[in-house]
C-alpha cells in the first residue's frame, strides 16, 4: 500500500471511528497504526492479520449494532478503500465474516466483489 493510501484510509477511518470526537480520532489513529506496524513486523503475517481482522470487525459491528445511523459513511468508506484496492495500492487478504440480526437489524455480508445495499425503513 503506498504511504499516501495508508495516511488517507488512517484518517478517514480514525474520523468514522471517533464520531467527530477529535481527542478520539487521534487515539483511534494511533491504534490503526498500531495494528499496522504490528502486522508489518510480525513473523506470522498470516496469523497477526486474522487476530487484527477479528478485532477491527468487531469494533465495527459494535458500532453499527449502537448506532446503525453509521451505516451509510461506513459504506462510503468501504468503497474508497476498495478504490484504492481496485487501483493496486492496497492488496487484500483472505477475508471471512459471521454475523447475526436481532430484532429490527438489517445486514447484509458478501466475501468479495462489489456490493451496494440500501435499506428501507419497514414502518408504517
Amino acid at each position: 500500500m503506498t504511504e499516501d493510501a495508508w495516511e488517507q484510509i488512517k484518517t478517514r477511518t480514525a474520523s468514522l471511528l471517533s464520531r467527530g470526537d477529535p481527542q478520539a480520532q487521534e487515539r483511534q489513529a494511533v491504534r490503526l497504526e498500531d495494528s499496522r506496524q504490528e502486522l508489518l513486523s510480525a513473523d506470522d503475517r498470516t496469523r497477526v492479520a486474522d487476530e487484527q481482522q477479528t478485532i477491527w470487525r468487531t469494533r465495527l459491528i459494535d458500532m453499527l449494532e449502537d448506532d446503525p445511523s453509521i451505516a451509510p459513511p461506513l459504506d462510503r468508506l468501504v468503497i474508497f478503500i476498495e478504490s484504492h484496492i481496485a487501483s493496486g495500492t492496497v492488496q487484500a487478504g483472505a477475508v471471512q465474516l459471521n454475523a447475526s440480526a436481532h430484532d429490527q437489524a438489517q445486514q447484509a455480508v458478501q466475501g468479495q466483489g462489489t456490493q451496494r445495499n440500501t435499506f428501507r425503513s419497514s414502518a408504517p
